[in-house]
């Protein structure tokens, strides 16, 4: 959990920050076959995943201190 929130934190952030400023703002409102709106879409799917990691973790050790 606290490599993925480091990752995220520190490495996947400030790229996701550079790509929306290389978009020139908002990236939704890029063409849909720009490829600086599919890099960003990637790279924002990453973090949502990685978002996840820690509440999957949380749940996990809610459930099995549920258990003894």
């Amino acid at each position: 959990m606290l490599a993925a929130a480091l990752y995220s934190g520190f490495l996947l952030s400030p790229r996701i920050e550079r790509s929306r400023i290389e978009a020139g703002g908002a990236p939704s409102a890029l063409a849909e076959g720009d490829p600086r709106r599919a890099a960003f879409g990637r790279l924002h799917a990453v973090s949502a995943l990685l978002q996840l990691v820690p509440v999957a973790g949380g749940l996990a050790l809610l459930f099995r201190e549920l258990k003894d």
